[in-house]
């Protein structure tokens, strides 16, 4: 508990720091006009400087914002599987397109199919073990191109394998990697995987998997 003399020189304290402040910065005490004026310029720019600064962040979000609404958009949606158990090559397909409200350059397409277990390829990510798609195209919105890929050496799926894919144990991925640059030459990548395995084909020669029958992987499917 305060004493009364303790609770006195305390609002008396608190007393003469409120007066402190109430007497403002030096410039509202200084008798020189010039001084004064001086003060009250270097509040005013500094206001104008904080206000500048805000206006530039609101502007550069909005042209952020702006560039977002109006740019491309590369993606790529499963389109197959198929030779899943006869004597042709193997074939992954996916369909490449640009969904967004302008066009995408310089549009470079890398994609492979490979059989493995979950949770797929160890490198998935690395563009020198995929097939590169000739040329680089520009990709006008709603244009969209399928393309495929084989098993390595055109290679053809083995009876064990395929008894893998049906029962889960393995699966066939199709992945790849799409580099392109939006209308305002900023550098954008879409990542995509899709997997096909189960007892449930398109076919009654149990041969291929539809496009709906394709599952996302857990990693490898991202775009900026």
């Amino acid at each position: 508990m305060w004493t009364k003399d303790q609770y006195k020189a305390y609002k008396a304290k608190a007393y003469r720091r409120c007066e402190e402040w109430f007497e403002g910065p030096w410039w509202f005490q200084e008798e020189n006009k010039i001084a004064k004026f001086t003060g009250w310029l270097v509040v005013y720019t500094c206001g104008l400087a904080v206000i500048a600064f805000l206006q530039w962040c609101v502007l550069n979000k909005t042209d952020e914002t702006l560039q977002n609404q109006q740019r491309s958009y590369m993606y790529v949606a499963p389109a197959g599987a198929f030779n899943v158990n006869a004597d042709g090559v193997l074939q992954g397909y996916v369909v490449v397109g640009n969904s967004g409200q302008s066009i995408a350059k310089r549009v470079k397409r890398y994609a492979s199919v490979q059989i493995a277990t979950p949770p797929g390829p160890a490198d998935i990510a690395d563009i020198s073990k995929m097939t590169a798609e000739e040329g680089s195209p520009t990709f006008a919105p709603p244009v969209k191109q399928a393309i495929y890929r084989e098993l390595p050496e055109r290679g053809k799926i083995s009876s064990q394998d395929f008894a893998a894919v049906q029962s889960g144990a393995k699966r066939i991925y199709v992945f790849g990697t799409i580099f392109y640059d939006d209308v305002f030459d900023n550098p954008h990548k879409t990542e995509f995987c899709h997997m096909y395995f189960g007892t449930e084909m398109a076919d009654d020669n149990r041969n291929a998997y539809a496009p709906v029958q394709a599952k996302y992987c857990d990693r490898h499917n991202d775009a900026d």
